[in-house]
């Protein structure tokens, strides 16, 4: 069981975001860059993105993601917030918002 990070803020903010780059390769990736961004920068990931970041697995259908998507996309992306984000960064859109408006790890370090 993979231990949960510590809250982002000052130096262990800069170990979430080194976290976040060491181990992106778990990501697929058609997705990667666009899920590293979101969590270091608080860039505002694609709809589909949005949807499993914000636990929407309904709006996460393969049927709407992108051409290039890997069928198992949804759980990899969903594995690695589980093991490697803060928990504030997921779990619902209230939770995608306020990490998009705080600048993702970088933006919150800065606070």
């Amino acid at each position: 069981m993979s231990r949960r990070p510590e809250p982002a803020s000052g130096a262990p903010a800069l170990h979430l975001a080194a976290r976040v780059e060491r181990y992106a390769d778990e990501l697929p990736e058609a997705f990667r860059q666009e899920v590293v961004d979101y969590l270091n920068e608080g860039k505002r990931p694609s709809q589909y993105v949005r949807a499993i970041v914000a636990n929407d697995l309904a709006a996460a259908r393969p049927t709407y993601a992108p051409v290039d998507a890997p069928r198992d996309a949804v759980w990899q992306i969903l594995n690695f917030l589980l093991a490697h984000a803060p928990h504030e960064s997921f779990g619902s859109y209230g939770h995608l918002g306020a990490w998009v408006k705080a600048g993702g790890v970088h933006g919150r370090r800065a606070a």
